[in-house]
């Protein structure tokens, strides 16, 4: 039985329509950087898509005949169906909002990605090949599916300039409405904005030995709540410093045996 590809025709031609439209210049650079020819699944769209994009990072105006020049010096004019092919796609409706039609195809890509991926195991399996190398190849692709799946969320300025202005009113009022402040540490919260911040990525580096694990775990107590992962010390190990912090004493006084 031959299963429908999932695919939406007209969503892919209403989108380059859109983005080829007058006036939306900036619409078309920002979506091209940010679209992929696997989102799209007629190889006349995906030509189109290129030439779009050849023609945005060139500066130059988005038009039926800007797009005919650079689908022939890609030698991707006959694919389109010549002038004549372009103009149709160009003829589809025309939408407003662009990011809805850009989740709708990348939604189509990945399923066709989800079948082709379970395509491929179901194939090793039939062929008897080693289970853990179908297992292993499977979950790198899927891994890499989930990867992306994020990708493409563009987002304009404007959208986001009222949360900011109304976190900038709150931090010079004093009331801090986000971020994690470090109990003690009144000078480390001034220099993080606040405290620990979400989404930041906060790198405590110094030479071995010099304490780095032990300053991670006092601020990790005076945050309140927290999980700590080390690579390089053990459980018990991680333990005696939180309890040498709780008691206020020398880590090394707990810990050197007498001979």
């Amino acid at each position: 039985m031959t299963r429908e590809v999932p695919q939406d025709h007209e969503a892919e031609r209403w989108l380059l329509a859109s983005l080829a439209a007058p006036g939306r210049e900036s619409e078309a650079a920002e979506w091209t950087a940010v679209l992929c020819e696997e989102d799209f699944l007629d190889p006349a769209h995906q030509a189109v898509l290129r030439a779009l994009r050849t023609v945005s990072q060139a500066g130059k105006e988005v038009h039926s005949l800007s797009l005919r020049d650079a689908l022939r010096e890609a030698g991707d004019l006959g694919r389109v169906g010549d002038l004549q092919g372009l103009q149709a796609i160009m003829l589809a409706p025309e939408v407003e909002g662009i990011q809805p039609l850009v989740e709708r195809l990348q939604e189509m890509r990945k399923l066709r990605e989800l079948i082709r991926i379970g395509a491929g195991i179901v194939r090793s399996a039939e062929a008897c090949e080693p289970s853990g190398e179908t297992v292993a190849q499977a979950g790198e692709r899927l891994a890499s599916l989930a990867q992306v799946s994020d990708q493409g969320n563009a987002e304009r300025v404007y959208a986001s300039t009222d949360d900011v202005l109304a976190m900038l009113g709150d931090r010079m009022s004093g009331h801090h409405t986000s971020g994690t402040r470090i109990k003690g540490w009144p000078r480390l919260n001034g220099i993080l904005q606040g405290g620990f911040q979400p989404g930041n990525l906060i790198i405590l580096a110094a030479r071995p030995g010099i304490g780095k694990t032990s300053l991670a775990l006092n601020w990790l107590l005076r945050a309140g709540s927290g999980v700590m992962f080390s690579l390089e010390m053990t459980r018990e190990e991680c333990l005696q410093r939180i309890m040498a912090d709780a008691a206020g004493v020398d880590l090394r006084a707990m810990i050197v045996t007498r001979a």
